[in-house]
């Protein structure tokens, strides 16, 4: 296996820097200055199941029914004693096309009957270590009598400790490690049997933006990678396109649904019958969809008024448009004004003239 596709996956440590909420990911293999940010090291060490030893991360063949046990090797380089939280979650798929390692309780997609965490457990999810102390945890395996077919994917996150006090407050940067864990019982390639069904699609608010989020699920249980996905959006019956979305090299978790969300821009969306193109391939499998949804006055209403991205102007303008109009409004009336009084005006020279025509005629006879 290539680096690429190691990277792509979950390559040895993910470093997790947490702060107001929103997880940033940089990949590293034994960096020096992440180890020395992070405050201690991970090191799996590969079981003799292991089906690729070159791999940094977890990759066990198991037996139905039979358990297992994986460990990690734990570094304080803190230089001060440390406390860390140990999870395992299942793999997502971000809607940016990534494989996501961050939902402790992301959603599960009906496809997957059994995640990886009710087969995979830890003893105790809290750990302390001395300075310079260096731990081994015990993953424990517990594969079910029943047989599986392809792989589950997930992972152990291994996060310095915050206290609540500053979870709370959201000001907080964490930082951690993040080992993929893929079990296998028939050994065949994890990426290669992935498929893509189109399920729904519908306006949708996604991270403050007015999107038609395409929701899409490889129900296999098969990575798939390298993929890339075009999309172009009309209304029904036009051939204007009105949003559009191209991504590359996309890895899409097993068992799992995602959106595929085409923003939609700052001005309102409009109800009515949409229309979407949509083009997905790797060097394994391609798929076209051309799929049509609507979108009702309350859905449009909803989404326009929930945005957080729209065009709005600041108050200064709505003055300045109060100014604009009072002052239009004065010179209309004052164009009034002024055409009236000139009217007054020409019609008394006209009075006047008259009158002078008329004494001249009565002079004259």
């Amino acid at each position: 296996m290539n680096s690429k596709i190691k990277r792509t996956l979950f390559i040895g440590a993910i470093v997790f820097i947490l702060g107001s909420g929103f997880p940033l990911f940089t990949f590293a293999e034994k960096d020096t200055v992440v180890e020395k940010n992070v405050g201690f090291s991970v090191q799996a060490i590969r079981p003799e199941t292991q089906v690729d030893p070159s791999l940094s991360f977890f990759y066990p063949a198991v037996v139905p029914g039979e358990k297992q046990i994986l460990q990690l090797k734990i570094v304080n380089t803190s230089g001060e004693k440390l406390a860390l939280d140990l999870n395992i979650v299942n793999a997502s798929t971000s809607i940016n096309g990534n494989i996501d390692y961050s939902q402790v309780n992301a959603q599960l997609d009906e496809s997957l009957k059994t995640p990886l965490t009710k087969l995979v457990s830890i003893a105790d999810p809290s750990l302390t270590l001395k300075k310079d102390e260096t731990k081994v945890v015990e993953i424990k395996i517990s594969p079910s009598a029943e047989a599986f077919s392809g792989v589950k994917l997930g992972a152990i996150r291994v996060l310095k400790h915050l206290d609540e006090g500053k979870k709370n407050k959201g000001v907080a940067t964490n930082y951690g490690y993040t080992i993929g864990i893929l079990l296998t019982e028939d050994k065949k390639p994890y990426n290669v049997g992935g498929d893509l069904l189109y399920k729904t699609a519908a306006a949708k608010i996604i991270n403050g933006y007015k999107t038609a989020a395409v929701n899409f699920q490889n129900p296999n249980p098969y990575v798939i990678q390298n993929l890339e996905m075009s999309a172009k959006l009309y209304k029904k019956g036009s051939s204007k396109v009105i949003g559009e979305k191209n991504l590359e090299n996309m890895s899409i978790a097993p068992n799992t649904s995602f959106d595929f969300p085409i923003q939609l821009g700052l001005g309102n969306l409009e109800a009515g019958s949409y229309r979407v193109k949509i083009t997905a391939q790797n060097d394994q499998d391609s798929w076209n969809w051309d799929e049509e949804f609507t979108v009702s006055p309350k859905q449009a209403s909803e989404v326009n008024k929930k945005s957080v991205y729209k065009l709005t102007l600041p108050k200064m303008y709505n003055y300045l448009f109060a100014l604009l109009a009072g002052l239009t409004i004065a010179a209309i009336a004052l164009l009034q004004f002024f055409s009236l009084k000139n009217k007054k005006k020409q019609k008394k020279k006209i009075d006047k003239r008259k009158g002078k025509r008329e004494k001249r005629k009565t002079h004259e006879t």
